[in-house]
C-alpha cells in the first residue's frame, strides 16, 4: 500500500521556469509597477523609497533563487538592475536630457 502523503522524487525537470523565464515576468510584473511614475519618486519619504527597495531585493532573490538573508546587493549587480533610489535618478535624468535637447518624451512599454 503506497503512501497518500508521500512527495515525489524533486527532479530537475520539476522546475518549469529558467532563469531568463523568471527575470521576464519580475521586469513585466513587478519592476514594471515598480517604475512606474517613479520620476515622482524624488519627493517620497526615504521609508517609502525603503519599502521599494525591498521588494526589488525580493524580486532578485526569488528570480536567482538566492537564500532570503543572502546579500542582494551582488544579485541586482549579476542582473545589471539599478537599485530604486539610482533608477529614480536615472528617469529624472533621462526625462532631463530629451528635454534639454529637444527631444520628444519616450513613450511609455505597454
Amino acid at each position: 500500500m503506497q503512501n497518500s502523503n508521500a512527495k515525489p522524487a524533486e527532479t530537475e525537470t520539476d522546475k518549469s521556469l529558467t532563469m531568463v523565464a523568471a527575470k521576464i515576468i519580475a521586469l513585466g510584473l513587478i519592476l514594471a509597477h515598480i517604475d512606474y511614475a517613479n520620476a515622482l519618486y524624488p519627493e517620497l519619504p526615504e521609508s517609502d523609497k525603503r519599502k521599494l527597495q525591498r521588494i526589488q531585493n525580493m524580486t532578485v532573490k526569488i528570480v536567482t533563487g538566492v537564500k532570503k538573508y543572502d546579500s542582494s546587493t551582488t544579485t541586482l549587480k549579476t542582473l545589471h538592475w539599478l537599485p530604486v533610489h539610482l533608477r529614480i535618478k536615472q528617469k529624472v535624468l533621462s526625462r532631463m536630457f530629451r528635454f534639454i535637447h529637444g527631444l520628444p518624451p519616450q513613450a511609455p512599454i505597454i
